[in-house]
C-alpha cells in the first residue's frame, strides 16, 4: 500500500507572463506509476511535450502485464524502451504540429513503478530523486539521482539525442525504502547544493514528513517561495510506502503507446518563444558574469594603457620642441660669439706694435 502525496503549481515568473504551469504529472497507486517531467525553458513547447509524456508514457505503464513485462528486462533493455516511447511521443507531437522540431517539445522525464517488491526509476535532465531507507533508526535520506547538466550548464532533455547513453534507470528493493521524492528543479533546487555535491537533509526530511497536499503546498509556500524565494513551478511527488503493492500477471506485449487528440494549433501565429525561467536565468547569469567582468577588467587596462602611451608622446613632443628652441638659441649665442671672436682677431691686426 502507499500513500501518494503531490503539488503541482505555476511559478511566479509564469504567473506574471500569464503562462500556465509547464509542469506535468501523472499518479497511479494500483498499479503503483509515477511520471512527472519539466519543459525546458528554451523549448517552443516543452510545457506541451512535458504534458504529453507523462500522459501517454503514464497510461502506457499503466496496461496489464507491463509492469511484469519491465521486470524481466535489464537495465539496457529498459532504457532502450522508454527511448523509444519517448521518441514516439516526440514523433507524433512534430507530426501535429507543422514546421516544429523534436527540441521544441524538450522536456525532463522520471518515472517510478513498482513490480512485486522491486521498485524502478528512470530519470533524464535535470530535477533530482531522493529516498528514505526504511530503517528503526533515524537515517538522512539519500539522492538516488541527480540533476544532468552538461558543461554549458543546459539540461541533457527527454529527447535529446544522447538519451540512450544517459538515461539513468535503477532498481531498489521495497522493504528498504520508507519513502521517495521525485521532484522537477523547481522544488530539488531548495534542496540541493549548487554543486550538486549535497544536500540539505534536515530540510528534506520535513518534505518527506508531510501528510497532505495540504501540508507540501503549505511547506512549498514556507521553505521555497518565502525562504530561496523560488519562482520557477514548482512540481513534486512525495510517495510514502506502507505495505504491499497491488501487481499485474506476467505477460509479454509490444511497446505501443496510444497517443491522445492533437491539439488545435493556430498556423496563422509564430511559435510564441519561452523565456528561460528564473533558475535557469540565475545559472545563465552566474556563468556569463565572470566573462563579462573579465572583458571589462581587460578594456581598462587596455583603455589605461592607451591614455599614458598618449600622454607620454604629448609629453616628449613638448620636450623636443622645447629642446629645439634651446638648441636654437644655444646656435645663435654660438655664431655671436664666433662673430666677436673675428671682430676682436681684426682690431687685433690692425693695432701698431708697440715701441
Amino acid at each position: 500500500m502507499v500513500k501518494i502525496i503531490q503539488i503541482n503549481q505555476t511559478g511566479k515568473a509564469h504567473r506574471i507572463d500569464g503562462r500556465s504551469c509547464e509542469d506535468a504529472l501523472f499518479v497511479s497507486e494500483a498499479p503503483f506509476v509515477c511520471c512527472l517531467a519539466d519543459g525546458v525553458s528554451n523549448s517552443t513547447y516543452g510545457g506541451l511535450g512535458a504534458k504529453h509524456l507523462v500522459d501517454s508514457i503514464g497510461h502506457y505503464l499503466t496496461r496489464e502485464n507491463v509492469l511484469s513485462r519491465f521486470s524481466e528486462m535489464d537495465a539496457q533493455s529498459v532504457r532502450q524502451d522508454f527511448v523509444s516511447m519517448i521518441s514516439q511521443v516526440t514523433n507524433y507531437l512534430c507530426q501535429h504540429h507543422p514546421n516544429s522540431k523534436p527540441n521544441d517539445f524538450a522536456a525532463t522525464f522520471m518515472a517510478c513503478f513498482i513490480y512485486q517488491d522491486t521498485l524502478t526509476i528512470v530519470h533524464a535532465g535535470d530535477g533530482a530523486i531522493f529516498a528514505l531507507h526504511n530503517t528503526k533508526k533515524e537515517v538522512d535520506p539519500v539522492i538516488l539521482s541527480y540533476p544532468d547538466d552538461n558543461q554549458f550548464d543546459q539540461v541533457y532533455h527527454a529527447a535529446h539525442k544522447d538519451t540512450i547513453s544517459r538515461l539513468r534507470v535503477l532498481r531498489l528493493r521495497l522493504s528498504d525504502l520508507k519513502g521517495l521524492i521525485l521532484g522537477t528543479d523547481g522544488f530539488t533546487n531548495a534542496y540541493l547544493n549548487p554543486s550538486y555535491q549535497g544536500f540539505d537533509s534536515e530540510s528534506l526530511l520535513e518534505a518527506f514528513d508531510v501528510r497532505s497536499n495540504q501540508e507540501l503546498t503549505d511547506l512549498v509556500k514556507n521553505v521555497h517561495i518565502r525562504e530561496h524565494q523560488i519562482t520557477d513551478d514548482i512540481s513534486a511527488i512525495v510517495v510514502r510506502f506502507q505495505g504491499q503493492v497491488t501487481q499485474s500477471n506476467v505477460s509479454h506485449q509490444e511497446v505501443l503507446l496510444k497517443m491522445p487528440e492533437p491539439e488545435p494549433v493556430k498556423r496563422e501565429a509564430p511559435p510564441l518563444e519561452r523565456q528561460p525561467s528564473t533558475q535557469k536565468k540565475r545559472k545563465l547569469k552566474n556563468h556569463i558574469l565572470p566573462y563579462v567582468f573579465a572583458f571589462l577588467a581587460f578594456a581598462i587596462v587596455i583603455g589605461l594603457n592607451l591614455y599614458v602611451y598618449f600622454s607620454m608622446n604629448t609629453k616628449l613632443d613638448e620636450l623636443s620642441s622645447q629642446l629645439a628652441e634651446q638648441q636654437t638659441k644655444i646656435d645663435r649665442i654660438e655664431n655671436l660669439t664666433q662673430q666677436n671672436q673675428l671682430d676682436l682677431d681684426s682690431l687685433m691686426e690692425l693695432q701698431p706694435p708697440a715701441e
